[in-house]
């Protein structure tokens, strides 16, 4: 019973000292996800990843060329062909992961929009969080019975 339970305690620590590569690991699963999160989820309903709405607003010559291309004009999307969306990426250290984008247009609209275009909001690290913690949780219990 003992050797049981100082398993269980190693592999315990072993979890810990792993987690952050655990979760990388989980997010690099979900990485469409968690790019659509911030291109889709937020971008492209007009919100920066402090959840702040993209201003300043379209110009009304703007509004009516993105209006004959059938694009919203209710707000900024910062996506008029998709370049600048599909351009994003992550990028993984060793306890955290960043969003960026390659596109030529990022300078000119993080210019104009802000720097906070990159990143998730509180409401998706939430919605990340959710989507992960069943396989999360999957890990742990594998490691625990093994």
């Amino acid at each position: 019973m003992i050797a049981e339970i100082q398993a269980y305690v190693r592999a315990l620590d072993e979890i810990e000292r792993d987690f952050d590569s655990i979760i990388l690991d989980l997010v690099r699963d979900h990485e469409k996800e968690v790019l659509a999160m911030n291109t889709d989820d937020q971008l492209f309903e007009g919100k920066d990843a402090e959840n702040r709405t993209l201003k300043p607003p379209y110009s009304q010559g703007y509004k009516r060329f993105k209006r004959s291309r059938g694009l919203p004009t209710d707000r900024v999307t910062t996506r008029l062909d998709g370049d600048y969306h599909e351009s994003f990426f992550i990028t993984y250290g060793t306890d955290e992961f960043t969003i960026d984008a390659k596109d030529f247009k990022k300078p000119f609209l993080e210019k104009r929009y802000g720097s906070n275009l990159s990143g998730l909001t509180d409401d998706n690290i939430d919605k990340l969080s959710a989507l992960l913690a069943p396989e999360l949780l999957e890990v742990i219990r594998r490691r625990l019975l093994k």
